[in-house]
Parts: C-alpha cells; structure tokens; sequence
C-alpha cells in the first residue's frame, strides 16, 4: 500500500479547490479513495482527510472552497493558493 504525504495530498486536492465548479460531494470522494487506497501514518493529514471525508455524511458538515482550503491550509502547514 502506497504512502500518502502532505505533499501528494496537497497536490491532488488542488485540483478540487480551484475547480470553477467547486463540489463538496467530489472532494469527499476523492478523501474517501485516498482513506482507501493509502497508508496514512501523518496523524494531521489523517485527520484532514477523515474531516474532508464526513462533508458527504451530513449538510452541516459541508465546508465551501474558502472554509475547505483554510481548514487544509492551517492543518497541514502548506500553501494551496
């Protein structure tokens, strides 16, 4: 099982946050492929992933662009803008 770090994350979730059709139902898809198909030992990353994830359990936990890459931003310690 491959590895996920802050990096590989970060650049594939870029994708998501600047899309023009920003979908919150999309990023929580793509955070549950990486919960799946990933080994996640960074306990931050793991958390921002399981956060990104629970978007798609419930309204209320729905995050828009802004919220979503601060939320990152600050967890992780990198730049996504």
């Amino acid at each position: 099982m491959k590895l996920l770090s802050r990096e590989i994350f970060a650049s594939e979730i870029r994708q998501y946050v600047h899309h023009d059709n920003y979908d919150a139902q999309k990023i929580a898809q793509y955070a549950f492929s990486c919960y799946l198909d990933y080994k996640i030992t960074d306990e931050k990353l793991k958390e921002v992933v399981y956060a990104i994830m629970m978007m798609d359990a419930d309204p209320c936990m729905e995050m828009d662009r802004i919220e979503l890459v601060n939320y990152i931003e600050n967890m992780l310690c990198i730049k996504l803008t």
